[in-house]
């Protein structure tokens, strides 16, 4: 299943502090692995800001990530499982 954009949302609001965002993603569609591929966040760079927290409630598991952002890419560090 493919990204739905509708399903990210900001969990805080920090506006145009600089500060990193604490953001959700939840889908029933998608495992962990599918998430975790690289360029899976790509088409929402625009949402997201280097050093974000992404809380990510998928079809199998419920991480927490570190958000890396770069031109173009949002890269996740490995997510800590949330039971």
């Amino acid at each position: 299943m493919a990204l739905d954009n509708t399903h990210l949302q900001p969990a805080t609001l920090s506006g145009d502090s600089g500060l990193s965002q604490l953001m959700m993603y939840q889908t029933a569609d998608d495992n962990a692995a599918t998430v975790e591929t690289n360029g899976y966040f790509d088409s929402l760079v625009d949402q997201f800001r280097d050093g974000d927290v992404l809380l990510c409630i998928m079809s199998d598991a419920t991480k927490l990530y570190k958000v890396t952002k770069t031109a173009g890419d949002i890269a996740l560090s490995t997510g800590t499982a949330i039971s």
